[in-house]
């Protein structure tokens, strides 16, 4: 940003296997960072619906529970809303991506970001009912 007046840069974390999966911690240091670090993204990579749809047998990263984002999220959020960074969902399932928001929208996070939400795994009558279900309850 210095070399480019007026061009701003973001840079950000993805909480896969490889910066420890869900740690506030790791978030925390994000925003710490200052200028540059803005952006959460959710497991990508190492998302459950990725491992799962790829029929690979490795470990991955839950982030929601008999319909319910996973404890660790609660205190992810409580950061990314204190410090005002972008959420992404990362390469959560569709329906995952719908509890997710909804959970992070009550903790006061803004802006969200939908990520691979026409990822080719999603079969298309689920993709239409995605769409239609984020219009009508966000």
């Amino acid at each position: 940003m210095k070399v480019v007046p007026g061009f701003e840069i973001f840079g950000g974390i993805v909480l896969n296997r490889g910066v420890g999966r869900l740690k506030a911690e790791a978030v925390l240091r994000i925003a710490q960072i200052g200028g540059g670090g803005r952006i959460v993204w959710l497991p990508t990579f190492a998302a459950e619906n990725t491992v799962r749809v790829s029929v690979e047998k490795r470990a991955y990263v839950s982030v929601v529970r008999a319909g319910r984002p996973v404890p660790e999220l609660s205190e992810i959020f409580s950061v990314i809303a204190k410090h005002d960074l972008v959420l992404t969902t990362g390469r959560s399932a569709a329906d995952e991506s719908l509890v997710l928001i909804q959970a992070a929208k009550r903790a006061g996070v803004k802006p969200i970001l939908l990520t691979h939400v026409l990822s080719p795994e999603l079969p298309r009558p689920l993709v239409r009912c995605w769409r239609w279900q984020i219009r009508e309850h966000f």
